[in-house]
């Protein structure tokens, strides 16, 4: 409770911390996982989230949050991303609807970086 609060208020990096201290005693409790996946995201350490989302698609494929983030990750990092979308909008079309605007946001920070990398 205290890292969701801490999440709520953009405190990314004290929610982690407790996040992390609570996936000691439940390493593969998904929900654990998810969150700490997402602080990673919102802290910028994209592969180190790719982990933790692994671990909660491992435990439930189906998940379409997991599989949506994990889509962003791996347009990030340059990765096969289609098949992530397409299970987070069969698993969980609310949630996807919701998050689609995120995808134009990845792709301008993409096309942003490559244009730094061309130069």
């Amino acid at each position: 409770m205290l890292a969701q609060s801490y999440m709520g208020q953009k405190n990314y990096k004290k929610a982690l911390v407790f996040l992390l201290t609570a996936q000691e005693t439940a390493k593969q409790d998904p929900s654990i996982n998810l969150l700490i996946g997402q602080c990673l995201i919102a802290l910028g350490d994209f592969k180190q989230a790719k982990g933790y989302y692994d671990l909660v698609l491992k435990s439930n494929p189906h998940n379409g949050e997991a599989n949506f983030n994990q889509g962003l990750i791996a347009m990030v990092l340059g990765e096969p991303f289609e098949g992530y979308f397409k299970n987070a909008e069969k698993y969980d079309k609310l949630y996807f609807d919701k998050e689609q605007g995120k995808l134009s946001d990845i792709e301008k920070f993409i096309q942003i970086r490559k244009e730094k990398q061309d130069k």
